[in-house]
């Protein structure tokens, strides 16, 4: 498996567990709202690394930034780091 491909699993990984969730968050916010939004949270910091992740190693074959949604999702990570000191 090469370095892109590599990068494009794990992205399908953190969509799914994103999905995953997500598809938990109702059932488990009756019971532990705090836990809900903090795996929420969580798996979407994780799709948005991954996505980045997959830029990083992609933009020489791939311009993100021809195009809106992509390009709002790196300048979102460039900008916004999501490493949190204390977490």
């Amino acid at each position: 498996m090469n370095v892109q491909q590599n990068a494009l699993s794990r992205l399908a990984n953190a969509m799914r567990l994103f999905g995953e969730a997500n598809l938990k968050f109702e059932r488990l916010k009756k019971t532990d709202l705090e836990e809900a939004v903090h795996n929420l949270d969580r798996a979407f910091e994780a799709k948005l690394k991954a996505f980045h992740s997959l830029y990083d190693v992609d933009k020489a074959e791939f311009d993100y930034f021809a195009y809106a949604d992509t390009a709002v999702l790196i300048l979102k990570t460039i900008a916004f780091p999501m490493h949190k000191s204390g977490n």
